[in-house]
């Protein structure tokens, strides 16, 4: 399966042409599929520079949401529908900074950002909607939660370059 994928100048993936300061990608994603099926499970996770090497960040997070929708069963307490690991991966492609990925319970994907004192940005992405929360130094009582659109990525891209800016 081949996409067309509005991405960033240097995001890494697939080819494409300039358009007013974004780039139209061309991403490949059977090229995807098939080396996670021949390379296995996303082991590396610990060998990546997550603040240094976005491109390697954006593969694993690639393969780790094929993993992810791969491994679960239609019965599983915790299965996410095949919309959402679109939606996902249609952030993932876009954003100016890797988050670390994770399923829910709740029929979504959390995509979280963490600082080194501890505050935290997370979006969660659903069939339909994007929620946001940011915690300053995990002080839950000073959360706040910006409004997103759904698939919004420069929306996304600015709440993201915002929180790194805080620090």
């Amino acid at each position: 399966m081949t996409i067309q994928q509005e991405a960033f100048i240097g995001s890494g993936i697939g080819n494409g042409t300039v358009n007013g300061g974004r780039i139209t990608k061309t991403v490949n994603l059977s090229i995807i599929k098939n080396d996670f099926n021949r390379e296995g499970s996303t082991d590396a996770l610990e060998d990546i520079d997550w603040d240094n090497d976005q491109n390697a960040a954006k593969e694993y997070n690639i393969k780790h949401l094929f993993e992810l929708e791969h491994e679960q069963e239609a019965d599983d307490e915790d299965f996410v529908s095949h919309k959402v690991f679109e939606n996902t991966l249609d952030i993932v492609l876009n954003v100016i900074r890797q988050p670390e990925i994770f399923k829910t319970y709740e029929n979504s994907v959390n995509l979280q950002y963490e600082l080194k004192d501890k505050s935290y940005l997370e979006f969660e992405v659903f069939d339909d909607r994007i929620t946001c929360m940011i915690v300053p130094k995990r002080i839950y009582d000073d959360a706040y939660f910006p409004d997103v659109e759904m698939l919004d990525i420069e929306r996304i891209n600015s709440i993201i370059d915002e929180f790194y800016g805080a620090a």
